[in-house]
């Protein structure tokens, strides 16, 4: 081989390596990073729906000793259950107290001889006699 053919090899292989590259750096790693990058958010996905699981199943204390229900204003109602009791005294201290209490037991609780929960709306809180 003459020593202009080995240069017209080396350019051809330059070249060659270049549109490879480019081919590379416009088609295939992008479309690698978006797959990896969706995998990654799948996996994202699947822990914290394992952990949403996990915590819904975590044991909930039977009776809370701090469920403080004195000197909040019930007014009684009868509900398609029967008679129940609902408190939106939202500017009393242990309304907001036992709301956040509440919160922290998923919005409903037994305690001290009652059933207890938040409604709907997230403002008011009801409580039920155990029967």
């Amino acid at each position: 081989m003459s020593e202009s053919e080995k240069q017209l090899d080396e350019r051809i292989r330059k070249i060659s390596m270049k549109v490879t590259h480019d081919i590379l750096d416009v088609e295939v790693w992008p479309v690698l990073v978006d797959g990896a990058n969706a995998e990654e958010a799948k996996a994202v996905n699947l822990k914290q729906q394992v952990k949403a699981l996990i915590d819904s199943r975590q044991a909930r204390p039977k009776v809370d000793s701090h469920a403080d229900t004195e000197e909040i204003a019930f007014t009684r109602l009868m509900g398609t259950n029967g008679e129940y009791e609902k408190s939106e005294d939202f500017d009393n201290a242990r309304f907001k107290a036992l709301l956040t209490t509440l919160q922290a037991h998923q919005g409903k609780m037994p305690a001290a001889g009652y059933f207890l929960w938040i409604f709907p709306d997230g403002k008011a809180i009801g409580r039920k006699r155990k029967t």
